[in-house]
């Protein structure tokens, strides 16, 4: 877990994250990896102070595909991050 979280204490630079907001990122980060984290509009958001729920949750989306097909485990699972992230709600 070591590198997912070195990602998003890199990646994150202008705002103080909460421990589910933090946690949520780890989790995203590990799922996507640390160079598609870097590269999100999730992590330019963040940044920016843009972390309503709306906002995070379609950035999440974003990662919703594999193979070029959407896939509904994925689109739960960012539900879940979404949802960690802006409720504190750990499934």
């Amino acid at each position: 877990m070591g590198r997912y979280e070195k990602a998003v204490n890199d990646g994150v630079t202008n705002v103080q994250l909460t421990q589910q907001q933090f946690d949520a990122l780890v989790d995203f980060t590990f799922n996507v990896g640390p160079g598609a984290f870097a590269k999100s509009k999730l992590l330019k958001d963040v940044n920016a102070g843009n972390c309503d729920h709306d906002t995070i949750l379609n950035d999440m989306l974003l990662y919703k595909t594999s193979g070029g097909q959407v896939l509904q485990g994925l689109i739960v699972r960012r539900n879940a991050e979404a949802n960690l992230f802006s409720n504190g709600i750990y499934k």
